[in-house]
């Protein structure tokens, strides 16, 4: 990082896929490319925001480790701790994803995580996570019951401060995870 001072700075998803390279962040690349993910976010990235969100939902829902602020270094140590995770892991993660993304697209259509214009990544970490905590308990959710969470949870003024102000804070992390796991559990 100290050396990326030359030309075009780097962004912090791109240091971390080549500092930390090993199955994690192919998985994240191979991940990247599922068709309901490439439907919610659009067009691949190309300075890897639509890898480093990925990297966020596994993070938040697959670490021992609470969350610290910055964000940067929470989701450095989990990509430098899960590096090279057992097959088994990484096929773990990738289905929680790609159920969550199904789910989204099924329920929100690409519109998803957008409460104003562009793609909220405080909305997606929190609704996602949630998601996928009730997926481990329950297959059988309905996609229609799951839009009245979501636009439940966007009605209600303390998660919109937390996904709007001071998006990387302890306690705003801490809150929308908190209310989103709490709702999707309601389903």
């Amino acid at each position: 990082e100290r050396l990326n001072t030359g030309g075009r700075l780097l962004y912090p998803q791109e240091i971390r896929s080549a500092l930390y390279q090993g199955n994690l962040i192919d998985a994240i690349q191979s991940v990247n490319e599922y068709p309901s993910w490439r439907k919610i976010y659009g067009r691949p990235d190309a300075r890897l925001k639509d890898q480093e969100l990925i990297l966020r939902f596994l993070a938040f829902t697959f670490s021992n480790e609470k969350y610290t602020a910055p964000m940067k270094e929470y989701l450095n140590k989990f990509a430098k701790t899960q590096r090279n995770p057992s097959k088994e892991t990484i096929e773990k993660y990738i289905n929680s994803f790609t159920q969550v993304s199904d789910l989204w697209l099924e329920a929100l259509g690409s519109k998803a995580f957008r409460p104003s214009r562009a793609l909220n990544a405080a909305v997606f970490d929190s609704m996602s996570v949630g998601l996928a905590k009730k997926i481990e308990i329950s297959h059988q959710l309905s996609p229609g019951k799951i839009a009245e969470a979501y636009n439940a949870l966007l009605e209600d003024p303390e998660y919109i401060q937390a996904i709007r102000h001071s998006t990387s804070h302890e306690s705003s992390v801490a809150n929308r995870m908190k209310k989103a796991t709490d709702i999707m559990a309601k389903l």
